[in-house]
Order: C-alpha cells, then structure tokens, then sequence
C-alpha cells in the first residue's frame, strides 16, 4: 500500500520540544520533518515550523530549524581553542543558544579581525611554523571533564587542537588540579589520556537513596554504586562515617549498615507500630525472612526503651516479646470472655493484656463466673444463687425443677431462696421457699383450712396452694383469720375429725360425731357447739329442757305435743315466720304430730 495516500493523524500544527525544536503533530511523519503525537492539553500549536522556532528567543533560529528536520545547521561558531568550528556530525555546537555564524570569515573575524591563520586553522588547514605548545588546558567541547594538549592534531589522540588564548599548564596533572578541582584527579587523568586504562573509580563513596556507596563499577563489589563521572551533581567522600553524616535526614547508625554489605543492621531496637513490638534491627541485606530498620525509624539501645518510648500504650510484656504469644490474656471480640495468647496471630498494638484470666474478665461486659469458667475451657454451669422467674424463686444451673437456666445477663441473683423470695413482696414467702414442693402449711377455704400438700394422712383435707395465697403453720392459726367461722369447727374440719360436741339443729341437739343415732354433720362451720346436750337445749328455751334433752341423746325428735301450753306459745312467739311455699319440716318421728286445728 502506498503510505503517501494515507491520511496522516494528527493536527499537522508543531509543538516545541525541550532538546530545543520542533516536531509535528502527526503519528506518521512526512518527509524528513520530526514528528510524534502531541497531547492535547499543556502544548501551544503553531502553523509553521518557522513560527514554532521563533517562539523559542532563547534557542538558535538555525540550530532549531536545522534539528527539526534531523541534521545540523552547517553554520560556524566559536570554539573554547580561540578559533571557529562548524556545527555539523562529530563537532556539533555545545548547546542551542550558543552564537552561529553563516562563514568561517564571519565567525572568525568575531573572535580576532586580525588574525590571519583563524580561518585556516579552523578549516583543519596547517600553519607553517605553528605546532603548539604542547601543554595542557581545559576542553569545553563536547563537555568540560578532560584536559587535551595544545598541539596540532597528528594522530595524537591527545591533542584537542591548536588554542589560541585561555590558560594552560606544562602537565595533564596541573590542567586536572586547577582546572578541575572537584573532579577525582583518576577520573580527570583518565578522560584526558588515551594512554591510561579505563578509569574503575575513585573507592571513595556518594550518597545513594537509603545508603551511601562506593565509586567503582556495581559489577565489581556489593557496595559499589556506579562509576561516578558527572562530578557537578555528586560529592565524594574518603569513607562511610563522613558520607552518611552528609545525609543529614537519614539515621548515620542505618546508614552505616545499609552501607556494609556485610552488616547484620544495627543491632539497635526500632518499633513496629502496626505489629505492636519492638525487634532488633539484627537482618542481612536482600533478606527477606526478617526486617530491617529504615530511614524512617527511631531506634534504641534496649527493647525496654523502644517499648516505653516509642510504643507506650502497648503491653510491655507484649511489645518486648518481639511478637512472640506472651501466654497473657485479652478480650474476645463479643467482650464476654477471655483468650490466652498462644498464637502471635493478633494485633499487639491495639490489644489489652491481663495477667491473668481472673483480672481480665473483671473488665469484661459479662458475669465473671461465665468469663472465667468460659476462658479456661470450662462448661459454665451457673452460681447456684437464686433468681426471680415469674411467681417463684429457680436456681442459676441448668434447667430442671429447681433450676431456672444459666443467667448470663445482669439478672440479680441472690445467695439463698430466703432473699430471693423476700424479695416478690406479694408472694408468701414459705410458698416461694418450698416451690417446686408443697410447703405442707395450710390456707383458707371458704369455711375451713386447706393443706397445701400432695398427700394427707387420715381425713385431713389437701390441695396444691395456688401463688398469692397466705400460708400459716397449723390449723390453729390459719382458722383464727376467720372469725365468722367457728374456730373449733374449722380446725376439726381441716383436719377430717369431729369436736363430739353439740349444736342446734332442726328440732332439738345433735352431737358432732361419726358414730351413733345422736350424730349429725354440722350443716356449717358458723353454728355453736356445747359440751353436753343440755347445755345445748338451755339455749333453745321454747323447748322443755329435760325432753329436749332426753331427745336429743336419744338421737330421736321432739313433737310439739310433747310441751304444754305455755310451751306451745312460746314456741310460736319464737319460730320465725313459715316460708310462703312450704312449712318447716322436722325430723322423722313414729309419734303423731299435733294438728293446727
């Protein structure tokens, strides 16, 4: 494919370089004309590569205009021998703003109008009679780093051609001394000689990025940093010590073991911040298995130092182990319990130690007892102590009758049932005390005690208490909290027994008791009980008191015909009223009954 018809990209404009000309905007150059891909952004644009080299009123128009295309000016200008050079392949001006001449006439006459063997000399002619002197004086062309002798250039590698003014020196070493006096006299010696070896260095040392280094081939020995030959930008130093105190932002102590290849580091103490430790700086170069002190880092005589200066809120123990386990204690994530470090495998400077797993869980978030028994790998099975669950008081263990489950809150627990239950205010206490068992005391029913027990002996009435209920010791004293209640009766009743004492009841007295025709069940707790059955019938006074009497032991009825007149009347004044619908009915007899007519 024929190039020349593709359409080149790029604007075609040019752009000034640093070197001191012009390259055209295009990816594929045209002709002889340099070229790269500018940027878009950070370049002026110019039409033309005149415009471009003009914008330019340090640099040389013809120097700019002529390395633009790739090739010199051909123009003349002076050179540091006191006569003319052209600006061409081998013998190019020094630098783009150096003067050009259009002729050697031109260029000469500049430098001296009357001297006649300028133009020839420069012209590489020779003068009859005019060798040189052949001493020594500074070249500046290509670069000031050599002395070459005054002579004319016969093969003599040495010559850098005939100077015309300038001072010069009867030796190479005198030209090196005054002439280039911060240049190693070696390296001088060498440029200027082509009779002298390769120049290896000087052995003295300069300044690297972390270390300082030795002037001589890096091919020859490990602490070599490269053959230094542009003296204006390094300084040179007879050994280690003065070169690394040349480096004043950096440690001379590392600086001097970057600078030993055979060093081990410092044998000083430097800080690991994010490890948390302090470690010797004890580490070969290129050693990957270990860490050496840097620029950066402080370091100390002792491990002790570095931890207490350089890492104060670490644990000592922790910092001086170097970041080995230290078998001492610290937080798990949850806070609830504790981990014993035996694995280095944490983050030491954000870490607090204890001593032991005791003093660690006593900062912890959770119950001690759990703490502990948890951090040393122990099934944590409670305290024992007493807590309120509902309407009873449950131990902390494992859940079962008695046992409410582990607390692992802030629950309060208390040293034994008798607290715990103290504490529900409107529980009984001996109900709370004996849960889950029954508290084998005795609450009121409606008309009688109530055992609050599973089983009873003999007649004695029982039942479970229910919670909130009152529990009394005895019979005794829970009847006597029901005073509409005969106390006697309650007692008796609570217990499944009779009093064998009397009461009223339907016509005359009947006995309570189990066991013959005068026994009877009390209708209620609330009637009156008698010793005897005439004390009973005393008090039913519209009765005649013998046969009421004799009635009742006999367990039988006493009629109305059976009293006389007076009685009768009395009797009648006494009873209450008959209900509506039915008229009292007596106790069964076999005698007749007395008609109301």
């Amino acid at each position: 494919m024929d190039n020349s018809l593709a359409t080149p990209v790029g604007t075609g404009k040019f752009v000034t370089k640093a070197e001191g000309y012009c390259v055209q905007d295009l990816v594929t150059c045209l002709g002889s004309q340099l070229c790269e891909k500018a940027s878009s952004s950070g370049n002026n644009f110019y039409d033309t590569l005149a415009a471009c080299c003009e914008s330019r009123a340090w640099v040389q128009l013809d120097y700019c205009t002529s390395r633009s295309v790739g090739g010199y000016s051909d123009k003349w200008y002076k050179s540091s021998n006191g006569i003319c050079a052209q600006d061409k392949e081998g013998s190019e001006v020094p630098n783009m703003s150096t003067e050009l001449f259009a002729d050697v006439t031109t260029c000469c006459s500049s430098i001296n109008p009357d001297d006649e063997d300028c133009v020839t000399l420069s012209e590489g002619g020779e003068v009859p009679g005019v060798d040189g002197s052949g001493e020594w004086y500074l070249a500046t062309y290509p670069k000031n780093d050599r002395c070459v002798k005054d002579c004319v250039d016969e093969g003599d590698a040495d010559c850098g051609g005939l100077v015309a003014w300038g001072s010069k020196y009867a030796s190479v070493e005198e030209c090196c001394e005054k002439r280039l006096p911060n240049m190693v006299t070696g390296l001088c010696l060498a440029n200027s000689q082509e009779a002298v070896a390769d120049y290896e260095g000087s052995d003295q040392y300069y300044q690297g990025s972390d270390r300082c280094v030795k002037d001589c081939a890096e091919e020859s020995a490990e602490d070599c940093g490269g053959i230094i030959t542009d003296l204006t930008q390094t300084t040179l130093y007879p050994d280690i010590s003065s070169c690394c105190s040349s480096i004043v932002w950096l440690n001379d102590d590392i600086c001097a073991s970057n600078s030993d290849p055979s060093s081990t580091g410092t044998g000083l103490y430097f800080a690991l911040a994010q490890e948390g430790y302090c470690t010797q700086d004890d580490c070969p170069l290129n050693d990957d298995t270990c860490i050496r002190a840097t620029s950066t880092d402080t370091l100390h005589a002792t491990i002790e130092a570095c931890c207490a200066t350089s890492l104060p809120n670490v644990n000592e123990v922790y910092c001086t182990g170097g970041g080995e386990p230290t078998n001492l204690w610290f937080k798990d994530d949850g806070n609830t319990f504790c981990i014993q470090d035996v694995d280095s495998d944490i983050n030491g400077a954000s870490t607090t130690f204890y001593e032991s797993a005791e003093l660690c869980c006593e900062t912890s978030s959770s119950l001690l007892d759990y703490c502990i028994a948890t951090s040393n790998g122990e099934e944590y099975i409670g305290t024992n102590k007493f807590y309120v669950q509902g309407s009873r008081c449950v131990q902390d263990c494992p859940e079962s009758d008695t046992c409410g489950g582990v607390i692992l809150d802030t629950t309060v627990l208390y040293d034994t049932v008798e607290l715990c239950c103290a504490s529900i205010g409107w529980l009984d206490t001996n109900y709370c005390i004996a849960y889950p068992n029954p508290s084998e005391m005795y609450y009121s029913a409606a008309s009688n005690c109530v055992k609050d027990a599973d089983s009873c002996s003999g007649d004695e009435e029982c039942e479970r208490a229910k919670a909130g209920v009152k529990l009394y010791p005895d019979p005794t004293t829970c009847c006597a909290t029901m005073p509409y209640i005969s106390s006697e009766l309650c007692v008796a009743s609570t217990q499944g027994i009779y009093t064998n004492k009397w009461f009223a009841s339907t016509s005359v007295c009947s006995k309570h008791c189990d066991n013959g025709p005068e026994c009877e069940e009390v209708p209620n707790n609330s009637v009156t009980l008698y010793l005897t059955a005439q004390a009973c019938c005393s008090s039913l006074t519209w009765l005649p008191l013998q046969n009421c009497t004799t009635a009742s032991e006999e367990g039988g009825t006493l009629t109305l015909q059976q009293a006389t007149l007076q009685d009768i009347n009395d009797v009648q004044e006494a009873l209450p009223p008959p209900p509506p619908t039915s008229r009292p009915t007596l106790r069964p007899s076999n005698e007749p009954t007395v008609s109301e007519s």
